[in-house]
């Protein structure tokens, strides 16, 4: 139940990241198992990952895990799953590549810790840890003095708080 939750919040993370309004701009999703999870049939994982992608941009609703594999295939998306039993940080790594019709590629990874807490640990190569939300403002900038603190005061001008707060640098895990 656990990696289902997460495998749907990824799904929905990805989607509200990179499609938002635009699911047609890719056709290809695969999916990738890591540690635990080598091995095991995760055909349920990759459909709770499918429904949170496709119901976030969907117009009739919430798509469900039944219908999730169907709607893919309607939509032309190529899905793909991939178990590995390569070194990775995390002990249940979720991993989700979409690639887009122009060339573009996403990745999203995600873990389960400290017994069932879901992460979000790596955006497109950069290594965060941060818990999924409801809402949540993600962006990429220049690494120059003064950006964070601009970001703050907009959202201080528009009575926004800010619960939680994390950066991350690509070249800090030598990537």
């Amino acid at each position: 139940k656990p990696y289902m939750e997460l495998a749907e919040k990824l799904g929905q993370f990805a989607a509200k990241l990179w499609f938002v309004g635009e699911p047609k701009q890719f056709f290809s999703i695969q999916f990738e198992y890591y540690g635990n999870l080598t091995g095991r049939d995760t055909r349920i994982v990759t459909q709770a990952a499918l429904a949170g992608l496709i119901s976030a941009f969907s117009s009739s609703g919430p798509v469900g895990l039944v219908n999730a594999p169907i709607e893919a295939k309607r939509r032309g998306f190529q899905v793909s799953e991939l178990s590995s039993n390569d070194p990775v940080n995390y002990s249940n790594l979720i991993a989700l590549e979409i690639s887009g019709k122009n060339g573009e590629k996403h990745r999203l990874e995600g873990a389960l810790s400290d017994g069932a807490r879901l992460q979000i640990v790596k955006i497109d190569g950069y290594p965060i840890v941060i818990e999924p939300s409801k809402i949540m403002l993600v962006f990429a900038n220049n690494d120059e003095v003064g950006v964070i603190r601009r970001v703050a005061e907009v959202l201080e001008d528009l009575n926004i708080n800010i619960e939680k707060f994390a950066l991350s640098d690509r070249n800090r895990d030598g990537t």
